[in-house]
């Protein structure tokens, strides 16, 4: 049975309001009222009552619809006032609705009024349906911005906590996540007031693991946790809530894991719509957690070839097709002798390195061709000794495939005769 619409009526005339009363339900408005006649008590059923429709006489004694519409501006924002008047000429009908009422009606015609409470109801809710589109949209946003900004899921987590929180009750939130590799459920963050953050376990029955299981959102009620646990579906795994929400995070076509929403209090009510904020945040919380995972994964892999570069016995450089140094090694500066990776990279390997630089060239125009070359050639040490180097050199293109650079492994020949470089 849908929420009894609550109406508000400053009237100071108890006939008058039961008209009004009678012709709104007539046009089957489910519905409650409350009648106040000075301003005191129209500031408490402001607060109090928090009607979702007002309905103000044109002049009451000492208070009046002008007084009602801007104290209704002021405490309840967005709430429709319909102006209704035992007469009201065009031009005050115009001041009326131009000072933010949301229409009139004279009395003598009160079989308007009916309509015109459903056409307030139903611009209220389009706006404020607008205005949750809106909002959501906007977090979504923000949470793609987040993630592109955070360095990590320690930082990333508690911001997309904050957010949902903009949205709807979510003092207990807490996001699950699940590894193929170990088999165990993990709770990277948990926001919760009963209970402290759950170790890694394997799956086993929770309402976390049957929403990872169906990969279907859940809004838990007592009758279907009934319902579950006697199908042997599901087991009570933690402190008892009065409202539990689960939906699935998916990316890359399977679910990586849960976002969960709970509530203890009987005063604070998750539902459907709650629900339906948590599928729609869900998309872009995964991408989220999914790019940071990979860019996590990106830093360890380029931390580990970084330190496999720096320890290489190889001489390891990378360069432009007119020699100039973008990257070296340690080995590589000890081979040409200098005192320091930022000394080197100021050089230029046809101008400084190679002993002939026309040979750099002949070579540069293979390597062009083939991609990748093998062989030796001579180089220039700081002190103008010259080395044989043997190295490797492979091409980088970009999209278009355009040269980018080169990416070059070398190692120096302590005897033997020169060699050409082969593919």
């Amino acid at each position: 049975m849908p929420a009894a619409i609550r109406i508000l009526m400053v009237e100071d005339d108890a006939q008058d309001a039961a008209l009004a009363e009678r012709e709104v339900r007539r046009a089957d408005v489910v519905c409650t009222f409350r009648r106040v006649d000075t301003r005191d008590s129209m500031v408490e059923a402001l607060r109090e009552f928090v009607p979702d429709v007002i309905l103000t006489d044109h002049s009451l004694p000492g208070f009046g619809a002008r007084e009602a519409l801007q104290l209704a501006q002021q405490l309840s924002p967005g709430t429709p006032v319909i102006v209704v008047t035992g007469m009201l000429g065009d031009e005050p009908a115009v001041q009326y609705m131009q000072a933010g009422a949301t229409d009139y009606v004279v009395k003598d015609h009160l079989r308007r009024l009916g309509p015109a409470v459903l056409r307030a109801l139903d611009t209220k809710r389009s706006r404020e349906a607008q205005a949750r589109a809106q909002q959501l949209q906007a977090a979504i946003y923000r949470i793609a911005q987040v993630a592109m900004s955070t360095p990590g899921l320690r930082e990333l987590l508690p911001v997309i906590h904050q957010i949902v929180g903009e949205l709807m009750p979510a003092k207990n939130l807490y996001i699950a996540l699940y590894d193929p590799a170990s088999e165990r459920l993990s709770f990277p963050y948990f926001a919760d007031e009963r209970e402290p953050a759950p170790p890694p376990r394997r799956l086993g029955k929770g309402l976390t693991e049957y929403v990872l299981r169906t990969g279907q959102p859940l809004l838990m009620t007592a009758e279907l946790h009934r319902d579950l646990e006697r199908r042997g579906e599901v087991e009570l795994i933690g402190a008892p809530s009065i409202d539990w929400i689960g939906v699935p995070l998916a990316a890359g076509g399977r679910v990586i894991g849960v976002l969960a929403a709970q509530s203890y209090s009987p005063e604070v009510r998750l539902g459907e719509r709650e629900k339906d904020i948590l599928q729609f945040v869900s998309t872009q919380v995964a991408m989220a957690i999914e790019r940071s995972h990979a860019e996590a994964e990106l830093r360890a892999s380029e931390a580990t070839y970084r330190s496999l570069v720096e320890d290489s016995p190889f001489g390891i450089f990378r360069s432009t097709p007119d020699g100039q140094l973008l990257a070296v090694n340690p080995a590589l500066v000890s081979i040409l002798g200098y005192d320091s990776e930022e000394e080197l990279l100021h050089k230029n390997m046809a101008a400084d390195v190679y002993v002939d630089p026309a040979q750099r060239a002949r070579l540069l125009d293979e390597v062009l061709m083939l991609d990748s070359l093998t062989g030796e050639s001579l180089w220039r040490r700081k002190d103008a000794k010259t080395i044989t180097v043997r190295h490797t050199a492979r091409v980088v293109r970009d999209a278009e495939g355009r040269v980018e650079y080169f990416n070059t492994s070398s190692s120096k020949r302590s005897c033997g005769r020169r060699r050409r470089w082969r593919r």
